[in-house]
């Protein structure tokens, strides 16, 4: 993905940052300085600048050093108007003003912005163990549900097995209240 243009792949540095003259300060009123940008930043603006009074500076058109963002590389422009920023492919990365992508070691993988190598995911197996510890919680939660059922079917149970064997002992049923009397 090639982006061309002054846009938000691109990055415009503050006045006079990554920017390097022929000459220190202080210079004497007259002196033409050539300037140039550092590693990885284009020079856009006059190239040259003269120095008229004081710490006041000359120039037509402001020198300022612009480079891609990082994730993005500059890549070769024939247009020096525009700066070409393209987004690193695959498992690369690159940092601010890169003027190529940098490979991630094969442990690692580039994040999606394309400005670190991170640890890989191993997704699918993260996924499956999820859900087999799911699975695994629902089962012990349906067991739980079937046991507490035939505990609560076997005390019913033998309540009335303990009713009517009182009964058949003595004759008279063991809560006389459900018992009928026929008279």
């Amino acid at each position: 993905m090639q982006h061309r243009g002054l846009h938000s792949a691109m990055r415009r540095s503050k006045p006079w940052d990554n920017m390097a003259a022929n000459e220190e300060f202080p210079v004497d009123v007259g002196t033409v300085l050539e300037l140039s940008c550092f590693n990885g930043y284009e020079l856009r603006g006059d190239d040259k600048m003269t120095c008229s009074k004081d710490k006041s500076l000359a120039y037509a058109d402001k020198p300022q050093c612009v480079a891609c963002e990082p994730g993005f590389y500059m890549s070769n422009s024939t247009d020096m108007a525009m700066i070409n920023c393209t987004l690193c492919e695959g498992n690369a990365i690159s940092l601010e003003g890169a003027q190529n992508c940098t490979d991630c070691d094969p442990e690692l993988e580039a994040n999606v912005e394309k400005t670190r190598c991170v640890t890989k995911a191993n997704l699918p197996i993260v996924w499956i163990i999820i859900a087999v510890i799911s699975i695994l919680i629902n089962l012990i939660i349906l067991i739980i549900v079937v046991l507490k059922y035939i505990r609560r079917k076997n005390k019913s149970k033998v309540a009335v097995d303990s009713e009517q064997k009182t009964e058949l002992k003595t004759g008279f049923p063991k809560n006389p209240k459900n018992h009928q009397m026929n008279q």
